[in-house]
Protein backbone atom coordinates (compact mmCIF):
# COMPACT_ATOMS: atom_id res chain seq x y z
CA UNK A 1 0.00 0.00 0.00
CA UNK A 2 1.29 3.41 -0.83
CA UNK A 3 0.91 6.59 1.25
CA UNK A 4 -2.11 7.87 -0.72
CA UNK A 5 -4.07 4.69 -0.11
CA UNK A 6 -3.34 4.91 3.62
CA UNK A 7 -4.54 8.51 3.78
CA UNK A 8 -7.70 7.70 1.80
CA UNK A 9 -8.38 4.71 4.07
CA UNK A 10 -7.99 6.87 7.17
CA UNK A 11 -10.36 9.50 5.74
CA UNK A 12 -12.92 6.83 4.86
CA UNK A 13 -12.68 5.38 8.37
CA UNK A 14 -13.07 8.82 9.97
CA UNK A 15 -16.10 9.70 7.86
CA UNK A 16 -17.80 6.39 8.63
CA UNK A 17 -17.21 6.97 12.38
CA UNK A 18 -18.76 10.45 12.09
CA UNK A 19 -21.81 9.05 10.27
CA UNK A 20 -22.24 6.32 12.91
CA UNK A 21 -21.90 8.75 15.84
CA UNK A 22 -23.80 11.82 14.66
CA UNK A 23 -24.67 13.10 18.13
CA UNK A 24 -21.07 12.80 19.33
CA UNK A 25 -19.83 14.61 16.21
CA UNK A 26 -22.39 17.41 16.63
CA UNK A 27 -21.52 17.87 20.31
CA UNK A 28 -17.81 17.93 19.47
CA UNK A 29 -18.33 20.63 16.85
CA UNK A 30 -20.49 22.60 19.29
CA UNK A 31 -17.81 22.34 21.98
CA UNK A 32 -15.11 23.55 19.60
CA UNK A 33 -17.25 26.51 18.52
CA UNK A 34 -18.01 27.48 22.12
CA UNK A 35 -14.34 27.20 23.08
CA UNK A 36 -13.09 29.29 20.16
CA UNK A 37 -15.77 31.91 20.78
CA UNK A 38 -14.82 32.13 24.47
CA UNK A 39 -11.14 32.62 23.63
CA UNK A 40 -11.94 35.33 21.07
CA UNK A 41 -14.21 37.19 23.52
CA UNK A 42 -11.71 37.04 26.40
CA UNK A 43 -8.87 38.17 24.13
CA UNK A 44 -10.94 41.06 22.77
CA UNK A 45 -11.95 42.20 26.25
CA UNK A 46 -8.53 41.87 27.86
CA UNK A 47 -6.47 43.09 24.94
CA UNK A 48 -2.80 42.39 24.66
CA UNK A 49 -1.17 42.74 28.03
CA UNK A 50 2.55 43.31 28.34
CA UNK A 51 4.71 44.96 30.92
CA UNK A 52 8.22 46.33 30.94
CA UNK A 53 10.30 45.96 34.10
CA UNK A 54 12.11 49.16 35.04
CA UNK A 55 14.86 49.40 37.66
CA UNK A 56 15.61 52.89 38.95
CA UNK A 57 19.04 53.88 40.39
CA UNK A 58 17.89 53.03 43.94
CA UNK A 59 17.11 49.47 42.82
CA UNK A 60 13.33 49.77 42.94
CA UNK A 61 11.50 47.56 40.46
CA UNK A 62 8.56 49.05 38.59
CA UNK A 63 6.20 47.40 36.10
CA UNK A 64 5.40 49.70 33.20
CA UNK A 65 2.24 48.97 31.22
CA UNK A 66 3.12 48.39 27.57
CA UNK A 67 -0.34 47.58 26.29
CA UNK A 68 -1.83 49.84 23.64
CA UNK A 69 -3.71 51.83 26.30
CA UNK A 70 -0.60 52.19 28.47
CA UNK A 71 1.57 53.38 25.56
CA UNK A 72 -1.08 55.93 24.59
CA UNK A 73 -1.33 57.23 28.16
CA UNK A 74 2.45 57.41 28.45
CA UNK A 75 2.73 59.42 25.23
CA UNK A 76 -0.12 61.67 26.31
CA UNK A 77 1.63 62.37 29.64
CA UNK A 78 4.90 63.17 27.84
CA UNK A 79 3.09 65.55 25.51
CA UNK A 80 1.41 67.30 28.46
CA UNK A 81 4.77 67.71 30.22
CA UNK A 82 6.33 69.10 27.03
CA UNK A 83 3.47 71.55 26.49
CA UNK A 84 3.45 72.70 30.11
CA UNK A 85 7.24 73.09 30.01
CA UNK A 86 7.00 75.15 26.83
CA UNK A 87 4.27 77.31 28.37
CA UNK A 88 6.41 77.88 31.47
CA UNK A 89 9.36 78.90 29.31
CA UNK A 90 7.15 81.27 27.32
CA UNK A 91 5.75 82.99 30.40
CA UNK A 92 9.05 83.28 32.30
CA UNK A 93 10.83 85.37 29.62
Amino acid sequence: MNGLALVLGAIRLALSAIVRNKLRAALTVLGILIGVTAVVIVTALAGPVSFRVLIDPQGTLTLADQSARGIFQERQARLRRAVSGALELGTST
